[in-house]
């Protein structure tokens, strides 16, 4: 009976893309919650139909301590949202889980709207 290995060397091995999708709009962020879209591009292979992601915050270069890991399928988008905790500005990475890679990032920042009195 013939034996046979299906196998990939880790350098040729493409991941499955992951990406912010909404960066502009975490740019200025009205308010104390915000909303964070990662959507992962489609799969190509055997190798590529999941990716596990961190979503870690920085706070003027120092890690926070907010932190989940999400599983995303091919084509799939995740919304997830978070508060400031009393911070003006945030930067939100996301980490390969398995690789500790960083994928992408995003800066959030706070904006004040004024209160227009009814206009």
């Amino acid at each position: 009976m013939p034996f046979l290995s299906v196998e990939q060397k880790s350098s040729d091995i493409e991941k499955l893309n992951i990406m912010i999708s909404n960066k502009e709009a975490l740019k200025a962020v009205v308010g104390d919650m915000f909303e964070i879209c990662i959507k992962a591009g489609a799969g190509k292979d055997m190798f590529s139909m999941y990716r596990k992601i961190i979503i870690q915050f920085m706070e003027k270069g120092k890690q926070g301590n907010k932190r989940d890991i999400i599983t995303l399928n091919p084509g799939e988008t995740v919304k997830k949202e978070y508060s400031f905790d009393g911070k003006d500005e945030l930067e939100a990475v996301i980490i390969d889980a398995e690789t500790k890679e960083r994928i992408d990032r995003a800066l959030i920042v706070k904006r004040i709207m004024r209160d227009l009195g009814g206009l």
